[in-house]
Protein backbone atom coordinates (compact mmCIF):
# COMPACT_ATOMS: atom_id res chain seq x y z
CA UNK A 1 0.00 0.00 0.00
CA UNK A 2 0.84 3.19 -0.60
CA UNK A 3 1.31 6.32 1.53
CA UNK A 4 0.35 9.60 0.68
CA UNK A 5 2.80 12.15 1.94
CA UNK A 6 1.00 15.66 3.17
CA UNK A 7 3.22 18.70 2.24
CA UNK A 8 4.54 20.39 4.85
CA UNK A 9 4.27 23.95 3.50
CA UNK A 10 4.30 26.77 5.92
CA UNK A 11 1.01 28.16 6.90
CA UNK A 12 -0.39 30.84 9.13
CA UNK A 13 -2.36 30.25 11.77
CA UNK A 14 -5.50 32.47 11.88
CA UNK A 15 -5.78 32.63 15.54
CA UNK A 16 -2.20 33.15 16.88
CA UNK A 17 -0.57 34.25 13.90
CA UNK A 18 2.40 31.73 14.17
CA UNK A 19 4.00 29.56 11.41
CA UNK A 20 3.42 26.13 11.00
CA UNK A 21 4.31 23.42 8.98
CA UNK A 22 2.18 20.66 10.82
CA UNK A 23 -1.31 19.36 9.47
CA UNK A 24 -3.81 21.83 9.30
CA UNK A 25 -6.99 22.17 11.79
CA UNK A 26 -10.63 23.60 11.25
CA UNK A 27 -10.70 26.62 13.52
CA UNK A 28 -14.09 26.67 13.33
CA UNK A 29 -16.55 27.74 15.81
CA UNK A 30 -13.60 30.72 16.56
CA UNK A 31 -13.10 31.53 12.66
CA UNK A 32 -14.86 30.77 9.76
CA UNK A 33 -11.79 31.48 7.71
CA UNK A 34 -8.36 30.16 7.20
CA UNK A 35 -6.97 27.25 9.50
CA UNK A 36 -5.60 26.91 12.90
CA UNK A 37 -2.39 25.12 14.19
CA UNK A 38 -2.17 22.21 16.38
CA UNK A 39 -1.30 24.01 19.68
CA UNK A 40 -4.43 26.91 19.01
CA UNK A 41 -6.62 23.23 18.04
CA UNK A 42 -5.65 21.78 21.87
CA UNK A 43 -5.90 24.86 23.54
CA UNK A 44 -8.44 27.40 22.19
CA UNK A 45 -10.76 25.59 19.25
CA UNK A 46 -11.33 22.25 21.45
CA UNK A 47 -12.52 23.75 24.33
CA UNK A 48 -14.26 25.88 22.65
CA UNK A 49 -16.37 23.25 21.18
CA UNK A 50 -17.11 21.22 24.46
CA UNK A 51 -17.79 24.42 25.45
CA UNK A 52 -20.93 24.54 22.71
CA UNK A 53 -22.46 21.24 23.18
CA UNK A 54 -22.37 21.51 27.13
CA UNK A 55 -24.48 24.62 26.76
CA UNK A 56 -26.87 23.15 23.80
CA UNK A 57 -26.85 19.66 26.26
CA UNK A 58 -28.27 21.72 29.01
CA UNK A 59 -30.90 23.75 27.30
CA UNK A 60 -32.41 20.56 26.42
Amino acid sequence: MKRIKIEEKPQKCCLCGKMFTEYPNNPYPLSDVGVCCRECNKTKVIPERLRMVKEREGEA
